[in-house]
C-alpha cells in the first residue's frame, strides 16, 4: 500500500515538474522574436524533446503571444487604450508587409493542392476534440476579453480608413 503511495506521489511530482518546465520554456519562448524562435525549433535542444513535449511548447508559446496583447490593453487606463490600439495596428500592419513581400520559404509546399498535410491539419484543429481542449485553457472572461479587444481594433482601423486583408474563407460579422 505505502509502495503504491510513492509511486502514485513520484509520477505525480514528475508530471508537474516536466508540465512546470515546459510552461516556464513557452514562457519564455513567448518573449522572443521571430528570428530568435526560428533558431531556437531548429536547435537540437528542440529537437531533442519529445513530441509530447515539443507539441506543449508551441501550444503554450502560441497562447502566450495571443493573449499578452489583450493583458497589456486592459492593463491600460481607458484614455491609453486607443494610442495602444494605434501602436498595435501599426505593428501588424508592417509584419503583414513583411510577409508579403519576403513570404516564407514553406509557403510554397503548404499551398500544393496536392499536398494532404495542410488539409489533415486544419481539419484536426476544428475537430471538436481540439475546439474543447482550446476552450479549456482559455476561460469565458478571457474569451471575452479576446473578441472585445478584436472589436475595438477593427473599430479603430475603421476610423482610421484601414482595410486590413480578411483570410481567406472566413466571413465573421463586423
Amino acid at each position: 500500500m505505502i509502495l503504491i503511495a510513492s509511486a502514485v506521489i513520484a509520477v505525480s511530482a514528475t508530471a508537474g515538474t516536466l508540465f512546470w518546465h515546459a510552461r516556464s520554456a513557452a514562457n519564455a519562448l513567448s518573449k522572443k522574436s521571430p528570428e530568435q524562435l526560428m533558431e531556437y525549433f531548429r536547435s537540437e535542444e528542440f529537437h531533442n524533446l519529445d513530441e509530447n513535449a515539443r507539441r506543449e511548447q508551441l501550444a503554450a508559446m502560441f497562447r502566450n503571444r495571443m493573449l499578452r496583447p489583450v493583458k497589456e490593453y486592459y492593463a491600460l487606463p481607458e484614455d491609453q487604450r486607443t494610442a495602444y490600439l494605434d501602436k498595435t495596428i501599426d505593428e501588424r500592419q508592417e509584419r503583414f508587409r513583411q510577409f508579403r513581400d519576403n513570404p516564407p520559404r514553406f509557403r510554397t509546399r503548404r499551398s500544393d493542392p496536392n499536398d494532404r498535410s495542410a488539409r489533415d491539419r486544419s481539419r484536426r484543429m476544428r475537430s471538436p476534440e481540439n475546439t474543447r481542449a482550446r476552450s479549456d485553457y482559455i476561460n469565458a472572461e478571457t474569451r471575452a476579453e479576446m473578441m472585445q479587444f478584436r472589436r475595438d481594433m477593427r473599430n479603430r482601423m475603421r476610423q482610421r480608413g484601414i482595410d486590413m486583408p480578411r483570410r481567406r474563407g472566413r466571413r465573421r460579422p463586423m
